[in-house]
This record gives C-alpha cells, sequence and structure tokens, in this order.
C-alpha cells in the first residue's frame, strides 16, 4: 500500500490503540480482522499508520506483513486498500454518518472530475453529477446515491476516451510518449509499502545516458521502418496510410531525444567546468 498523503483535518487525535511495535500492530490488526467490515475505517486508519511509521520495514513490504500476519487478509486485500484510501481523507465520524462506500465513491468522482480529492466536511459539497441523459446538475453531496456518483464518473471516463479516440494519429502518439517519459521521471504510483516521494528534477542525477541514446536512436530508426514498410508492403492501404503519416513523426520525436540528451549531457559539462 502506497503512503497516502493524509487530509490535516483527519489527522485529529493519537489514538491509545496507535502501535509503538510491530506486536502491538499486529495484535491490533488481529483484532480488527475480527470484523472487518464494522472496523473497516479503523482498519485503514492502522494499515496508514504501519505503512508511514515504516514498522515493516526494511524486512517486508506492508502489504506482504499483512498477508503473513493474516492470512485470510490475502482475499481481502483490495478492500483493505479502499479502507486505506478513504481513512486517509475522512475521519471516522464521516464514514459513521455517510458510510464507507459512499465516501469512497465522492473520492472516486472528485478525482476523475476535479483530479484531486476536496477537503472538508462532505456533508457541505456541492457535486457537478452527470445524469442518464448526458446533462450535469448540482447536487449536494447529502443527497447524491453512490450509484449516480458511479454513473458520473463513468460517464466522464467515457468522455475522455472518446476524445482522445478522436485525436489525429499523431497527436497521439506525442500524447502516450509524454505520458511515458512523465512516468518514467515521476514513478508517483507504487506498490504497497513503498514511500511516495516527490524530487524536482534538478535534484535527481540520471542514471545512465545509454538509455536516452538508445531510445532516440530506436525512435529513429523504427520511424524510418514504418515509413518504408507503407510504400513498400502496404501500398493504396489504408494501414499504409497511417504508417506514413506515423513514420516521420516517429522519427521526429528521436531526433528531437536525440537532441535534448546530447543537449542536457553539454549543459552538464559547462556546469562542471
Amino acid at each position: 500500500m502506497e503512503e497516502t498523503k493524509l487530509d490535516p483535518a483527519v489527522q485529529q487525535i493519537t489514538d491509545p490503540n496507535d502501535p509503538a511495535t510491530l506486536g502491538q500492530a499486529e495484535r491490533r490488526l488481529k483484532e480488527l480482522m475480527l470484523q472487518p467490515a464494522k472496523n473497516a475505517w479503523d482498519l485503514g486508519d492502522l494499515l496508514n499508520k504501519i505503512v508511514r511509521s515504516r514498522l515493516t520495514r526494511p524486512r517486508y513490504s506492508a502489504r506482504a506483513w499483512v498477508e503473513a500476519t493474516v492470512p485470510r487478509a490475502k482475499r481481502q486485500i483490495s478492500a483493505l486498500y479502499r479502507y486505506a484510501s478513504v481513512a486517509a481523507k475522512y475521519s471516522k465520524k464521516d464514514v459513521e454518518v455517510w458510510g464507507m462506500a459512499k465516501l469512497e465513491c465522492l473520492i472516486n468522482h472528485d478525482e476523475v472530475w476535479l483530479g484531486k480529492v476536496l477537503p472538508g466536511d462532505p456533508a457541505a459539497r456541492e457535486l457537478e453529477v452527470r445524469q442518464e441523459d448526458g446533462s450535469t446538475v448540482t447536487k449536494k453531496f447529502g443527497d447524491c446515491t453512490c450509484r449516480e456518483l458511479r454513473r458520473s464518473w463513468q460517464a466522464r471516463i467515457k468522455e475522455a476516451g472518446k476524445a482522445r479516440q478522436q485525436e489525429q494519429p499523431e497527436d497521439q502518439l506525442v500524447r502516450v510518449l509524454t505520458q511515458a517519459l512523465a512516468a518514467r521521471k515521476s514513478r508517483n504510483v507504487q506498490r504497497m509499502g513503498v514511500k511516495r516521494v516527490e524530487v524536482e528534477r534538478d535534484d535527481v542525477q540520471p542514471r545512465s545516458n545509454v538509455h536516452p541514446l538508445r531510445s532516440s536512436l530506436a525512435l529513429i530508426v523504427l520511424g524510418h521502418i514504418a515509413f518504408g514498410t507503407a510504400f513498400i508492403l502496404l501500398p493504396n492501404w489504408l494501414p499504409g496510410s497511417l504508417l506514413a503519416i506515423l513514420g516521420p513523426v516517429i522519427s521526429a520525436t528521436g531526433v528531437g531525444m536525440l537532441i535534448r540528451h546530447y543537449s542536457r549531457i553539454s549543459a552538464q559539462a559547462s556546469k562542471k567546468a
């Protein structure tokens, strides 16, 4: 389970049951797992505290430790992830009022529509909710059902998917390459027990100059192959036309990467000088 940034309003009171050692965490986990649905928020809160305090490190990841400590938890690991997500954003009182499932729907709705989860009392929230006919209405959170919220965020995802399908092939390639490069640099999403770390670009030392060079050269070669294939093997055919468009774009992307690669090396050499 990745380390989750808590809403400050949730970080309220130090619970006397907070584990100070791995043995205490084990006893508390086994106690709560006797009735996991009833103790959903407490389980999520406990898992968040175990991850943040790194009690299981360096020997285990938090997920491996949970599954080893309570074997049946392996079948409920997805539910434990959800409990931890809700417990990180909302208090136990909020869960008692609105329920774990509805708050999870609110988190998903916020992430899809807003790109982040808004803090504060959910009772005061007004949401833009997509209806079955495609229209959007503003409703208070308390007046929304979980089904409405789920339908709303699913409609938003479908709209984004249709927009991507309407992009030109070269736009799709640029978007995919940009996302892939961003994912390699940020590495924000990690598995259970691994701390999420965001670093400034200037603070990161490149692991190797070989990988960008290989990637750029590979794209240049791939672009030439695609372009040649379009005219030699697939003349007067729609895939051939697409390859004829994509080939130069891929090659141009590789050339751009190659230029940036050598520019970065020159800048580093200048700094050292």
